[in-house]
């Protein structure tokens, strides 16, 4: 959750942030389809039939947490930083990965045209983890912006 955590100070902490860099960042709301809804009444309904199958649903990341913690990471998925970024005024250098599946692209261009002082690059042949399917590349963009 770094990228909401980033996106919070920017706005609440203007005067020390004259830079901020969003790599794979979540925030935005995705617009959610069919597929989505359906998924969602699916868990449901097994989670009331069959506990144990419905533990099985969801990402990994989701699978991981106790009942608890699923809550607050559901409160914090769904939270949208959208007037947060409408407010983001210092530099920001935007880097996702192409092949994004849990932050698709339309996050990352969105949070582009939101956010007044911003750059946009999406790296080809990388995912979620972008840092670490093209390093050498993400480094090299970071080390421009912040050097420039």
């Amino acid at each position: 959750f770094g990228g909401r955590v980033a996106l919070h100070l920017a706005v609440t902490h203007t005067i020390e942030i004259n830079k901020l860099i969003l790599i794979g960042s979540a925030g935005i709301k995705p617009k959610r389809g069919f597929k989505y809804f359906f998924n969602i009444t699916k868990y449901k309904i097994l989670k009331k039939i069959s506990p144990k199958k419905a533990s099985n649903m969801g990402s990994e990341d989701y699978k991981k947490l106790s009942n608890i913690m699923k809550a607050t990471f559901i409160n914090i998925v769904n939270s949208d930083c959208t007037q947060l970024c409408k407010q983001i005024e210092c530099q920001t250098l935007i880097i996702f990965g192409k092949n994004d599946k849990e932050t698709p692209i339309c996050m990352a261009k969105k949070l582009n045209k939101l956010i007044k002082n911003s750059k946009l690059i999406i790296i080809d042949n990388a995912g979620h983890f972008v840092y670490l399917d093209a390093l050498s590349l993400v480094s090299n963009f970071i080390n421009l912006f912040l050097n420039s």
